[in-house]
């Protein structure tokens, strides 16, 4: 069983989906809003930001109960928001976009993925 989780959202997805929800006429209704997403373990996203940083090393340490921390969490439901807006900014594309703006800004040199 794949967990999922609508916890990461990129900031132009949040925005579009909140400006929606503030425009239609179902104000009684409690949406969700987020990024529906495989829950992604931080071994797995210290990974995935090495690999668009060039593959610079990483340190993991191995720490006990660490899987049962992370997976056991509640997870909102986004169902009501994908009739509305369905983001469309996925985790390693928000990071990719962070760390070539970082670039940019100079705040971290030497950034030589492009997204594919």
């Amino acid at each position: 069983m794949v967990k999922r989780s609508a916890l990461n959202c990129y900031a132009s997805d949040l925005a579009i989906s909140l400006w929606k929800l503030l425009l239609i006429d179902d104000v009684d209704d409690i949406y969700n809003v987020g990024l529906d997403e495989p829950v992604v373990m931080m071994q797995d996203l210290a990974r995935m930001i090495s690999g668009l940083a060039g593959n610079v090393p990483i340190i993991i340490e191995n720490r006990k109960n660490l899987n049962a921390r992370e997976t056991n969490r509640y997870v909102p439901d986004i169902t009501r928001l994908k009739k509305l807006y369905n983001p469309l900014v996925g985790l390693e594309e928000s990071l990719w976009r962070t760390m070539t703006s970082l670039h940019l800004r100079g705040i971290i040199p030497n950034f030589p993925k492009e997204y594919t």
